[in-house]
Order: structure tokens, then sequence, then C-alpha cells
């Protein structure tokens, strides 16, 4: 039986999705997340929104998950999405995802910072707001 392994908790805080990630995660866990952002953001009439990735408690992922968030950043880009900043565990996870980021910064900004507070001015300067 295909399972979702992974965990993730969802706020919205004005024109920024603050998405907190634990955990392995498989691509099941990656599509769960990627129906409920979508739909929220469809719902809440979103266009052009930003998404803060907190994935300092993040464990790893397969490659097939790496492809699932991949999938699931181009298509919410298509909904709207307009810049992407995250915070990682290590530097370790950062190489791990560092293909993923390469084949999809040219849709929009991204950024890795340190902390939650660099990440906020960081996306203050682009015009999202808390």
């Amino acid at each position: 039986m295909n399972r979702a392994h992974g965990r993730y908790e969802l706020d919205w805080q004005g024109t920024v999705l603050v998405l907190r990630i634990f955990e392995d995660w498989n691509d099941f866990a990656v599509q769960q997340l990627q129906q409920e952002v979508l739909t929220s953001v469809a719902q809440r009439g979103a266009a052009r929104w930003a998404l803060l990735t907190d994935a300092r408690e993040w464990g790893l992922a397969t490659p097939a998950a790496l492809e699932a968030w991949q999938r699931f950043v181009e298509l919410a880009h298509g909904q709207g999405l307009g810049a992407l900043v995250r915070l990682m565990p290590s530097h370790f996870h950062e190489v791990v995802i560092r293909d993923y980021v390469q084949r999809t910064e040219p849709l929009m900004p991204q950024a890795h910072r340190d902390s939650l507070e660099a990440a906020w001015a960081w996306l203050q300067e682009l015009g999202f707001t808390r």
C-alpha cells in the first residue's frame, strides 16, 4: 500500500504561505501537500503569493519525492507562486536539493536564508506582506 511519509504544517500569513516540513519524505507526501496547497490557494483567490519553506526539521527525501517537489513548484508557479525562500537544516540538505533548485530558479526569485527573520526580510523586499 502506498502511504505518505513526511509531515507538514501550513499557515497563511498575509500573502505568504509558511510551510514547515518534518521527518523523511516520499512522493506521496509531496502529492498530498501539493493538493492541499493548491486547493488553499484557489480558495483564497491569491493572485500572487510566496512560499516560506521552513525545513529545519526535515530529514531527507526519496529521489521520487524530489521530482514530485519540482513538479509541485512548477504547478504552484502556474497558480501565482511568485517567490520561494528556504530554511534548511544543513549544507548537506542544500546539496541534496541543488538540482531541483537549479531547474526551478528560472521560474521565480528563490533564496536560502539562515533565519526566519532574514527570510521574512527578503520576502518583504519583494513586496510580500505578513
